[in-house]
């Protein structure tokens, strides 16, 4: 619904890209599903699901690339919750191995939160950016669930599994609101 509409808004691509990421990770937890009852069995290694999920994470970064608001430097405050994501995802290295999918997971991430830093901080400073800060606390939120995620089991993982939800539906809902502000 999210791409049909975004010839409606002001930057129609970054909207078409949001939705092909909306799309991507929906296909993840598709082929997660299925898998799972297919065969009985979560997969714990590389899979479909993975390359969705890791796919919406570059539709997210293409979606900010095509904004094109967000051209000046930032201040030390937009690296915070790059630093979170480094810190969880070094953490998940240490304990549970897996080096090649946490670096897959967490590169992509990364480039995320450090434009969602980015875009906080314009959003908190410059005159008409202000109404996207809704959109960027969906999207940190977004991300600090995914950190979540990755770091709990059980009735955690289901929980934060229902944050991440949240805060997509949210991210969706506040971008097409307002993209038209970005002019």
């Amino acid at each position: 619904m999210l791409i049909a509409r975004a010839k409606r808004t002001v930057n129609p691509a970054a909207v078409t890209f949001l939705g092909g990421g909306f799309l991507s990770f929906s296909f993840g937890n598709l082929f997660y599903v299925l898998h799972y009852v297919l065969r009985g069995e979560i997969n714990r290694n590389l899979s479909a699901s993975d390359i969705a999920w890791v796919g919406a994470f570059f539709f997210f970064i293409g979606a900010h690339q095509l904004l094109q608001w967000e051209k000046r430097n930032a201040s030390w405050k937009s690296w915070m919750l790059a630093a979170l994501i480094v810190t969880v995802f070094a953490h998940l290295i240490i304990l549970y191995g897996g080096v090649f999918i946490n670096i897959l997971w967490g590169v992509p991430m990364l480039i995320l939160s450090w434009f969602c830093g980015k875009g906080m901080d314009a959003a908190g400073r410059e005159k008409g950016k202000e109404k996207l800060r809704p959109y960027y606390f969906s999207l940190c939120a977004f991300l600090i669930a995914e950190c979540a995620l990755f770091m709990s089991w059980g009735i955690g993982y289901v929980l934060s599994d229902v944050l991440v939800t949240a805060a997509m539906f949210c991210m969706g809902i506040f971008f097409y609101r307002e993209n038209s502000a970005c002019t």
